[in-house]
């Protein structure tokens, strides 16, 4: 049996909820894990611009509020809803989605500027999740579905940490 990622894509918008959530949340690690492997296959120098947020720097529960329930939030809200809205209000921007993909993946991946993977990483993430928001739009739960896969995301990085550290 072939998978088709086109077919797959097309058929995402009509899951529901809880299903879409797991199989997009499913495919942003697919596409970390293949990113992660091909920015490391070219050696790992990277150029850090700044220190990420740790759970070391804080209390973790502190962390746990901050990194894993606030801040997929705020940014979803930040660089998912507000674009949308904002490019909804003109016509010639409404039938090409992919001016809106590409504004968000700019700001949300400079918004992640602890290093040029880490910008390069997160620019593509925001480019999938402000796919995902169009996606879910149709369904009336484009906020809530992408909070949460970045909810999950951030859990898996916070539960990731603390196990390393």
């Amino acid at each position: 049996m072939k998978f088709n990622i086109r077919l797959f894509l097309e058929r995402l918008y009509s899951y529901p909820t809880l299903k879409f959530v797991i199989a997009a949340f499913l495919l942003s690690i697919i596409i970390s894990v293949a990113f992660r492997f091909l920015f490391y296959s070219f050696g790992e120098n990277d150029f850090t611009l700044s220190n990420p947020p740790t759970v070391a720097n804080s209390s973790i529960y502190y962390a746990f509020i901050k990194l894993v329930l606030l801040t997929p939030i705020i940014e979803t809200f930040l660089f998912q809803t507000i674009p949308y809205f904002f490019i909804a209000q003109f016509d010639f921007l409404k039938k090409r989605n992919w001016i809106v993909i590409l504004i968000s993946a700019i700001a949300f991946g400079m918004s992640h500027y602890y290093s040029l993977w880490y910008i390069l990483h997160s620019g593509i993430l925001g480019a999938l999740f402000m796919y995902f928001y169009i996606v879910r739009r149709k369904m009336a739960d484009s906020f809530l579905a992408i909070s949460i896969i970045h909810t999950l995301r951030n859990l898996m990085a916070f539960t990731i940490e603390i196990f390393i550290n």
